[in-house]
């Protein structure tokens, strides 16, 4: 890329351009894949995963069904009926470290 493009320039060249708005609106390059600094690997690797989007196909006409849902959403409406916890008394306390020490057990 060094000797296709990028030049080294005067040091502060930079922030002065930034000072004075003369940056391009881009100021990154794509380059191709065999020049890049990270390579398409996942592409490689997993393929294209665009293609589980199915966007070469029309929408469904009506959602998709999941069975059992229906039954896990009424058992989640249940637990709207559960009495609301109870709150210990105060005062409370820490619990307190037992004196001595147990011995140690090895692998089994």
């Amino acid at each position: 890329m060094y000797r296709k493009g990028i030049q080294s320039s005067p040091a502060g060249t930079f922030e002065a351009d930034a000072q004075s708005a003369k940056l391009p609106a881009v100021t990154w390059l794509m380059p191709p894949e065999i020049a890049g600094e990270h390579p398409d690997w996942r592409r490689r690797t997993f393929g294209d995963l665009t293609s589980a989007l199915r966007l070469a196909q029309p929408p469904a006409s009506k959602p998709i069904g999941f069975p059992g849902v229906d039954a896990e959403v009424t058992r989640a409406d249940a637990t709207d009926k559960l009495p609301k916890p109870v709150v210990p008394a105060a005062p409370q306390s820490e619990p307190a470290q037992e004196p001595g020490t147990k011995p140690h057990i090895g692998p089994h």
